[in-house]
């Protein structure tokens, strides 16, 4: 496949509030936007990274030198629709079925020939940070650095599996569909319910465990409802994961810390602490439990990032919870952890 230059190239721009203007060609017509920029260095995937609920409201950096070589796959997506805010890439190559018209349907915009190298570089050294994705590079813009957390579902979604032997209440932050795929390898029915759910209403659903899904937001936005997610954690079963396993720790007493860019990617290596064996993970987040704040509570660290040396998984010494950091289910990426999935069903 060859890549086949647009004609008449409209120009593109990712802009800073210290001044820095990255500058590029559009491959895809979208609006305008400010949002927190972050980079992602899967070679492969992109359908999935840009389902994943957990970019919702970024603009994604890829590190890969070519996006788009191998068209649109909608059975890859992770969620009905693009979440992501804007889309930046170093060379597009166009497809049948195309990224760009894919982007182009939910009016998100897509820059291409930019230098990523020196991007990723500036983000590295300033942290992850709000910037403006536009076509207009002289406009006056005001950035502003401010969170809100994501609206938990009003209803309670029911999905059915026939084989089904447990029945699980989804706590659904952004949940992944490749995680309820995994569980429903291994007999699982699915209450996909809203984040500020009850005890009581749980109870009433008959459930027999909890899974806290992954997400996009700061976990801490989340403390008016750690009180109630504690009763949550001491009654079911739990699974945390990604924005789920932070919330766990939250709720158990640890602190969250903002990592400088966060960890975005397939290929971040985790050693199991249990059987000091090492996997190759996907990540997508910008927060992690701080090491010391779990010293005195009744939780230990399960898995290490060996990038960074953080906290990617943990367990609770009598309690039947389990959190990681990563995704087990990959999408993208190896399926090294999805062996995560049984020792939740073991819990069961």
């Amino acid at each position: 496949m060859t890549y086949s230059p647009i004609p008449n190239p409209q120009k593109g721009y990712l802009l800073f509030d210290d001044g820095t203007k990255f500058e590029g060609v559009v491959f895809s017509e979208g609006d305008a936007c400010q949002a927190e920029v972050v980079f992602n260095t899967a070679l492969l995937g992109y359908s999935e990274v840009l389902t994943d609920p957990s970019y919702q409201g970024q603009v994604v950096v890829f590190s890969a030198p070519m996006i788009g070589t191998y068209g649109w796959n909608r059975e890859d997506m992770q969620s009905p629709r693009i979440t992501v805010s804007g889309v930046i890439v170093n060379e597009y190559s166009d497809a049948p079925y195309s990224l760009a018209k894919v982007l182009k349907e939910n009016a998100v915009l897509g820059i291409e020939q930019i230098d990523c190298r020196k991007l990723i570089k500036y983000i590295r050294e300033r942290g992850c940070i709000k910037g403006i994705i536009t076509t207009q590079p002289n406009g006056v813009y005001n950035i502003i650095h401010s969170t809100e957390k994501k609206s938990p579902n009003t209803k309670v979604l029911k999905l059915e599996n026939d084989s089904a032997t447990y029945h699980l209440g989804v706590l659904d932050f952004g949940i992944k569909s490749s995680i309820l795929t995994e569980l429903k390898k291994r007999k699982c029915r699915f209450s996909i319910l809203p984040w500020d759910i009850t005890l009581d209403q749980l109870k009433e659903l008959k459930i027999d465990g909890i899974v806290l899904s992954n997400g996009p937001d700061d976990p801490r936005d989340y403390m008016d409802s750690i009180p109630h997610l504690n009763t949550i954690l001491e009654t079911y079963p739990s699974l945390g994961i990604c924005l789920g396993h932070q919330l766990i720790a939250l709720a158990l007493g640890a602190t969250i810390e903002k990592l400088p860019f966060g960890h975005h990617g397939t290929n971040q290596p985790v050693l199991d602490l249990n059987t000091e064996k090492i996997i190759i993970s996907s990540q997508n987040h910008n927060y992690t439990i701080a090491k010391d704040s779990i010293e005195n509570l009744p939780i230990k660290a399960t898995h290490l990032n060996l990038i960074d040396n953080s906290i990617a998984g943990i367990a609770h010494h009598s309690l039947p919870i389990i959190s990681v950091q990563f995704h087990p289910e990959a999408a993208p990426g190896t399926s090294d952890a999805k062996e995560i999935f049984n020792k939740f069903i073991t819990l069961l």
